[in-house]
């Protein structure tokens, strides 16, 4: 039997967590999304999300995340 870590165990919890939230964001319109509270939850969540903010960038490149991922680095997300 293959054991499986707790870092695991939580990174699979945070991501599961991670997409539902992303869920609840994109049926909201662009006004309310940054005043949600998922959105900005993820934001006080920090560096812990920034591995599954690109993944999703990679994939759904919506304006959101870039503005998740430059107030969590304190970065601009776009390159130049």
């Amino acid at each position: 039997m293959t054991s499986i870590s707790i870092n695991e165990i939580d990174k699979n919890m945070t991501k599961f967590w991670f997409s539902a939230k992303l869920k609840e964001i994109r049926r909201m319109s662009s006004v309310e999304i940054t005043e949600s509270e998922p959105y900005n939850f993820i934001i006080k969540m920090g560096s812990e999300v920034i591995p599954f903010i690109i993944d999703e960038i990679e994939t759904h490149p919506d304006s959101f995340l870039f503005n998740m991922l430059s107030k969590i680095t304190g970065e601009n997300s776009v390159s130049k």
